[in-house]
């Protein structure tokens, strides 16, 4: 994922900054995965992923004039941190191959209900009903959230995220 990622940024002339995770996942050998079960967890996730973020940018993470991606595990994680307002917030949020528990979206604000947020998945990915789901009721609940199924499985679509950057602004200035 990483590779296309920085074509993408370089194409459209904007940097990208992709924080790794470094605690293991549960039940799972050697993968990485973003935690944040308890708000606590999450809240220390959320620091070090704009922590690393801001070693790329030349202003840092905390200027809220950043967008933020995520794939897989990296997706639920995006979404609890949409749905719990963390901050420093995103300009805009895309959850990629992934769903959430409404349960996060207890007590937010109005400014993380109005952070853009949309969450993709694909036809044949095995969480798009989940996915879909998640988006209606975070819509519902007064979030700026929209659904977009795209073909394919579990994967990243690279075209629909730059038709998504490029509409939100995501690409920096020449």
């Amino acid at each position: 994922m990483v590779a296309p990622l920085t074509q993408l940024a370089e194409k459209l002339g904007y940097r990208i900054a992709i924080p790794e995770a470094t605690t293991l996942c549960q039940g799972h050998g050697a993968l990485y995965c973003w935690r944040g079960e308890r708000l606590e967890n999450l809240a220390r996730t959320w620091a070090a992923v704009t922590a690393a973020a801001a070693e790329c940018f030349p202003n840092g993470a905390q200027s809220e004039d950043f967008g933020v991606i995520g794939f897989s595990n990296g997706g639920y994680h995006v979404a609890k941190v949409v749905m719990r307002g963390l901050a420093p917030h995103p300009k805009w949020a895309v959850s990629i191959g992934a769903a959430g528990h409404l349960a996060n979206a207890e007590g937010a604000s109005a400014t993380a209900k109005a952070i853009p947020f949309r969450v993709i998945a694909g036809k044949r990915d095995s969480v798009r009903h989940e996915a879909r789901a998640l988006a209606s009721s975070l819509s519902a609940r007064g979030y700026a959230t929209e659904f977009r199924e795209v073909e394919g499985g579990h994967a990243v679509p690279l075209a629909e995220l730059e038709a998504l950057m490029v509409r939100w602004g995501a690409v920096a200035s020449r």
